[in-house]
């Protein structure tokens, strides 16, 4: 099984935190700021990655993506009336969705998925480069 560094994993993470703290207690719209806030982040841990090289990237940034992913739902979850303060625009997709629990799953499931997608799509990447410069 692969090493994962749960420290260095953990740390870059709180980029993560800071994302999800900046959209949620900001006024700031979430369509193109957190998407490039996101990309900044990513790179961030593309850098931190290449440099660090990791004896398993895929693991190493599927493990840093998904903490980043679980900041972001407890976060939202957890102040979710000054989410929905802040950007009102999601006041009716969040109503459609009916009970509290099922609003919790979804953003959960949301980050979570985000984060193991884009965290996997990076660990191939930092893989490839990882091999194509060991060559």
């Amino acid at each position: 099984m692969p090493r994962i560094d749960w420290r260095h994993a953990f740390t870059w993470s709180l980029l993560g935190l800071a994302s999800a703290v900046l959209f949620t207690f900001t006024a700031l719209n979430p369509q193109p700021w957190e998407i490039v806030g996101w990309l900044v982040i990513y790179v961030a841990w593309y850098v931190a990655l290449m440099r660090r090289r990791p004896e398993a990237p895929v693991a190493q940034s599927l493990a840093t993506s998904s903490l980043s992913g679980v900041w972001v739902a407890l976060v939202q979850n957890a102040f979710f009336g000054t989410y929905i303060n802040n950007h009102p625009e999601y006041a009716a997709d969040y109503a459609k969705l009916g009970s509290v629990a099922i609003r919790y799953a979804v953003i959960a499931g949301t980050a979570l998925g985000f984060g193991l997608v884009l965290g996997g799509i990076l660990g191939f990447i930092v893989r490839w480069r990882l091999r194509s410069t060991a060559s």
